[in-house]
């Protein structure tokens, strides 16, 4: 009996074990779960209209309101002072020729369907007032639709939204071809679950977002997917915001945010951009904003913004594309991650230019202008924030940050740090030149962990007051030279047959390549003339000495001087 009891006690304590791990999985799965999905079903926004009464209506004769409350196509002509109303519990779809409709409220209101679908006809305009006095608060755009919105034909839609919004849906919004000029208070084109353009032009001046979703509660929807166009957006706040995702898969994007990129964060008056609300200092002027990831696979980008031209409360990865871009603020930043795969990016203005906790560059063609950091990663002691307008907020724990360069071209033209970790940086492959800072407050590398170099070619050229060489573990002959005197912009170093010209002064360069040779004796010179020579006897090599007054082994102060800097702080709204 005793023996009998012994083994019911261990099967209960077995399955309560698998239950309390299952729910444990379940539970943790479920809270900590983001949207990772962009996705189109062609199936779910292509209803079939073949069966469907045709209805011609001339605008002309309608007395104010036209009321829909069957299923059907509706095709309207003419001009009407008034609206468009849809209130059935079937699809419906509209198709507007060359109409003008003008009203102090939405001209075109889906109260209720199971889908609504506008096809453009010729050219279009839609235009309301600076009062909706006789709808529901929530009704607040020129086209409005409480159910899922598709959108598509050759035409054209003008747009002049003089209350707040212009195109808005409280389901799922798919646009799948046309011209679009819109002009509107606030918000040009809101989606709350999702947002989907499979083409189109879209030429937009906002005085709140461009595009943007707003589901928070539901972690599979408040994504922008888009497939194909072209988006010429001028907004006050964010060019693209979405509450998840957003995947690009091509396209062309001219994007200008907050007044552009002449309004830089480390003004006193940066965030108030939104004259509506002059008293905030936290408005986002984003270019690309997502809550979670965005994911870029080709696009072609121009971006000025006085915000962040793409910024991810998550990962960002760029698979390829040609971005061009000025910042008041970072060039590209992920509170997480960033993976670049390929593609051309050229970010000539920025405070810092690629930041996030773990930067991996595997390829590409990679220019960065900073007036910062040139790419920084984030955590720890961040002295680069400096309590401006713009700065972050992190975690201290940055021992598993990591810039990492497997391949690809990268240039950095900095003030600040030229790379600059709060964590480690190794280097695997590909070209990488840095020119740095010319203080000595700055280096042109600068890391807290570790920094390995096992391939490819590293040359960078400072100030040597904080310069860091390689530290063990790097495979890779290095060496560190330390000038005597500052040599002038301009000038070429050369060692053996490796040169380089910085553009700015210079009193330290740093050079890792595979044709360095361990025992091979080197000449360094300056414009051909002999500066010195050295044996490269160590895979790390230094030549000469730094300014090491008040400086540790490595180029770090130490810590009581480190306390002395300001740290981050001054978080802004993400």
């Amino acid at each position: 009996m005793k023996k009998r009891y012994t083994i019911a006690i261990i099967i209960a304590i077995i399955v309560l074990a698998l239950f309390t791990t299952s729910y444990f999985i379940f539970y943790n799965n479920k809270t900590t779960s983001t949207a990772e999905v962009t996705e189109y079903n062609e199936e779910d926004y292509n209803h079939d209209f073949s069966n469907y009464e045709t209805v011609e209506v001339n605008l002309n004769e309608v007395d104010s309101i036209y009321k829909i409350t069957k299923g059907g196509v509706y095709s309207f002509t003419g001009t009407l002072e008034g609206y468009i109303d849809i209130n059935t519990t079937d699809y419906v779809k509209i198709i507007i020729n060359n109409v003008t409709i003008k009203n102090s409220g939405p001209c075109i209101y889906n109260e209720n369907s199971k889908g609504l679908y506008i096809e453009l006809n010729g050219e279009n305009n839609l235009s309301d007032t600076s009062n909706y006095t006789s709808f529901d608060e929530e009704v607040n755009s020129t086209i409005y639709s409480k159910d899922d919105l598709i959108i598509e034909g050759d035409g054209t839609l003008n747009i002049t939204s003089n209350y707040n919004d212009s195109i808005a849906s409280k389901d799922d919004l798919v646009i799948k071809s046309g011209t679009y000029n819109i002009t509107s208070t606030d918000d040009s084109i809101r989606g709350k679950d999702k947002v989907i353009i499979l083409d189109g032009t879209f030429n937009i001046k906002a005085g709140g977002d461009g595009i943007k979703t707003t589901n928070e509660a539901d972690t599979d929807k408040g994504y922008i997917l888009i497939k194909d166009g072209t988006f010429n957006i001028e907004s006050t706040n964010d060019a693209l915001d979405a509450i998840t995702n957003i995947t690009i898969e091509n396209g062309t994007f001219n994007l200008t945010t907050g007044g552009g990129s002449s309004i830089k964060s480390t003004s006193s008056t940066w965030g108030m951009w939104n004259q509506s609300n002059t008293t905030s200092t936290t408005q986002s002027a984003k270019g690309i904003k997502a809550g979670n990831n965005i994911t870029i696979n080709n696009i072609n980008l121009t971006a000025n913004t006085s915000d962040d031209a793409i910024h991810s409360n998550n990962n960002i990865d760029i698979n390829n594309g040609n971005i061009e871009i000025k910042s008041g603020d970072d060039g590209i930043h992920a509170d997480n991650a960033i993976t670049i795969n390929n593609g051309t990016i050229n970010i000539t203005q920025s405070y810092e230019g690629i930041e996030a906790n773990n930067v991996t560059i595997n390829n590409g063609n990679i220019k960065v202008s900073a007036t910062d950091d040139g790419i920084n990663i984030n955590g720890g002691n961040d002295n680069s924030a400096k309590n401006r307008q713009g700065a972050n907020t992190y975690s201290s724990n940055s021992s598993n940050n990591m810039l990492t360069i497997n391949g690809g071209t990268v240039y950095v033209n900095s003030s600040g740090d030229g790379l600059d970790s709060n964590g480690s940086i190794t280097i695997t492959g590909g070209y990488t030149t840095v020119d740095g800072p010319t203080d000595n407050g700055n280096g042109a590398l600068d890391y807290d962990g570790s920094f390995t170099i096992t391939g490819g070619t590293l040359i960078a050229a400072g100030s040597s007051g904080m310069m860091q060489n390689a530290s063990s573990g790097t495979t890779q002959n290095t060496t560190l030279i330390y000038f005597t005197n500052t040599q002038n912009a301009n000038t070429t170093v050369s060692v053996g047959d490796i040169s380089y010209t910085p553009s700015k002064n210079y009193s330290c360069i740093l050079i890792s390549s595979p044709e360095l040779e361990t025992g091979k004796e080197y000449t360094v010179s300056i414009d051909n003339n002999t500066y010195t020579t050295y044996t490269q006897s160590n895979t790390v090599t230094t030549v000469g000495q730094g300014n090491s007054i008040g400086m540790m082994p490595g180029g770090n102060m130490p810590n009581e001087q480190q306390a002395g800097y300001p740290q981050e702080g001054g978080q802004r709204r993400r």
